[in-house]
């Protein structure tokens, strides 16, 4: 998915950046690199919500059957 693709995307940048020419490629690859990263973050934070309502979801429905 997304994130398995950033991941992957991220360490090639870094790679690159490893050997760029200049400092200004090096400092571009590795911001987009960083940029994927923070992506990431972002969609795990995302994922730990739908978990939370997931939950909460269940724990009503068993509350109203009870």
């Amino acid at each position: 998915g997304e994130r398995r693709d950033n991941t992957k995307q991220s360490a090639y940048l870094m790679k690159r950046a490893d050997a760029a020419e200049s400092n200004d490629e090096a400092n571009k690859l590795n911001d987009e690199a960083v940029g994927l990263r923070v992506a990431n973050s972002k969609i795990d934070g995302r994922l730990q919500q739908i978990d939370f309502r997931a939950h909460s979801l269940m724990q009503d429905a068993k509350d109203n059957v009870q």
